[in-house]
């Protein structure tokens, strides 16, 4: 498609084949099969000062920027080396000259968005993150799982965090304070997660198994 693009629009190919790419990258992201891995826009995301404009367009507008560039490398050398025209004519220079301008506004809107500062005071977020897979280790205890949260707990607390974020199904069991789901075993992991909230004066948000009950 992108190739019959260049074939029939080539002066505006350019611009319409990374339009073209970003479009199948969207329709990956939709339906009951959407998967937004392999969008390579997050290729990118060590380069901060590149990719701020993505506040605008998103990580679809990076895939485009990076498909645009790839696609005007191999343009030039077509032109250059296969078609024999002179790098200062008009087919070569003008598209040059407009892929210049779009990758410095964007280096220098990095620049300057960067240089603007956020100041927040008054709130304190520490994230804590365990070596443990609870997923796919079967022979790991909630117990040793508590126990690693603890410890790792013990590092942050001076830290004097207002809130401490643990990853997402970290604990192998639901937890509710509904009466009619709670077990000894249950009773026991929420009564830890409280004296640990107590221990370093910090709300915990950790994720867990969730269970519907039907009234």
């Amino acid at each position: 498609m992108i190739k019959f693009v260049f074939q029939k629009y080539e002066k505006l190919a350019l611009l319409l084949a990374p339009g073209i790419w970003i479009v199948f990258e969207f329709l990956k992201t939709i339906g009951f099969l959407k998967f937004s891995f392999g969008i390579i826009g997050y290729s990118l995301y060590s380069y901060i000062r590149f990719i701020q404009f993505s506040n605008i367009t998103g990580v679809l507008g990076v895939s485009y920027i990076i498909v645009m560039v790839n696609i005007s490398i191999v343009y030039f050398l077509k032109k250059i080396f296969i078609n024999k025209i002179p790098i200062f004519s008009k087919v070569i220079f003008v598209p040059f000259f407009l892929l210049s301008i779009i990758l410095i506004s964007i280096f220098l809107y990095g620049n300057i968005k960067l240089r603007k500062t956020i100041e927040i005071t008054g709130f304190q977020v520490c994230l804590v993150q365990t070596s443990i897979d609870s997923n796919r280790d079967l022979k790991v205890s909630n117990d040793m799982i508590l126990e690693s949260i603890e410890d790792l707990s013990k590092i942050i607390k001076p830290y004097q965090p207002d809130l401490t974020v643990y990853p997402e199904n970290l604990i192998k069991e639901f937890l509710s304070r509904d009466k009619r789901l709670l077990t000894p075993e249950k009773t026991g992991i929420i009564s830890r997660l409280s004296n640990l909230a107590a221990q370093i004066d910090s709300f915990l948000l950790i994720g867990s198994f969730e269970v519907l009950v039907e009234s």
